[in-house]
């Protein structure tokens, strides 16, 4: 869990995030009771989007740090993540029209 919510980068990450995430803070044992916590203080289900969109951009830069020696700054974390929520709307909305 710490690499999610703990480290300073996650933290820088969290600190530039818009809304309800910002300095959320959670203490628990692992990545579900973390979902449903939040699930519980974030009602809006757009709140959750922008939560798992930035959970994923944080744990993909980990990785990319870890397998490729890049560090990613958080500003392009959390841009990543922006960017990942709106391909992930602009996905959606054309689901949910009409044909």
């Amino acid at each position: 869990m710490y690499v999610l919510w703990g480290c300073p980068i996650a933290r820088n990450v969290w600190a530039m995030a818009q809304g309800r995430l910002q300095k959320c803070g959670a203490v628990v044992q692992n990545f579900y009771h973390l979902a449903r916590q939040l699930e519980d203080r974030l009602i809006a289900r757009k709140d959750m989007e922008t939560w798992a969109t930035v959970v994923w951009s944080i744990w993909n830069a980990r990785n990319r740090f870890c397998f490729e020696e890049k560090q990613s700054q958080p500003k392009d974390i959390l841009q990543a993540a922006t960017t990942l929520m709106q391909d992930y709307q602009r996905w959606n909305s054309h689901l949910a029209e009409p044909n």
